[in-house]
């Protein structure tokens, strides 16, 4: 058994912030949302210092109405960075935290479920300059039904070629 220090990772939470979110599927159990931010607020508290950390929601805008799948799937995008990528360091970590935990409990639920725009912009935002050699996870929160473009097939192999690893943690059916 060898003991070594696990190392750093950029990690980016990536919420849907769709209206299914609202959707409580158990009586008693609360909303996908409310469940979604309680497992990304125990990600941030699990911060630590070398880590780089960011969190953003996304929907889309209903606009013109009904512009979701399946239909044409072609809504305005609402992408929302909440905390942009931040390192975490000993002197701010306890206020990293603190800021993740406020900026999650504060995401509500609005329109439209693009997953494929959120995962890019959260790639998008790990892989920001200045980089680093963590190695990079985004955690995908969602109830997973994508209705709108760009659809998650439509940016798999972008997050598979910049070495991005999604970690999803499912809420729904």
């Amino acid at each position: 058994l060898l003991y070594v220090t696990p190392g750093n990772t950029d990690i980016a939470l990536s919420f849907d912030a769709s209206g299914s979110m609202n959707t409580e599927d158990a009586i008693g159990e609360g909303t996908r949302l409310l469940n979604a931010k309680k497992a990304g607020q125990v990600v941030a508290d699990l911060l630590r210092v070398g880590d780089r950390f960011l969190v953003q929601d996304w929907s889309a805008f209903d606009n013109p109405p009904g512009c979701g799948a399946p239909g044409n799937g072609d809504c305005p995008l609402d992408i929302r960075t909440l905390l942009p990528r931040t390192d975490a360091t000993a002197g701010n970590l306890s206020t990293l935290i603190s800021m993740a935990r406020t900026q999650i409990q504060n995401i509500t639920a609005r329109a439209w479920t693009p997953v494929g725009g959120g995962l890019a912009a959260a790639k998008d935002g790990l892989m920001a300059a200045p980089g680093s050699t963590n190695p990079k996870h985004i955690f995908l929160l969602s109830d997973g039904e994508e209705n709108v473009k760009p659809f998650y097939a439509d940016v798999k192999a972008d997050l598979l070629s910049a070495g991005v690893v999604v970690n999803t943690i499912a809420f729904g059916p």
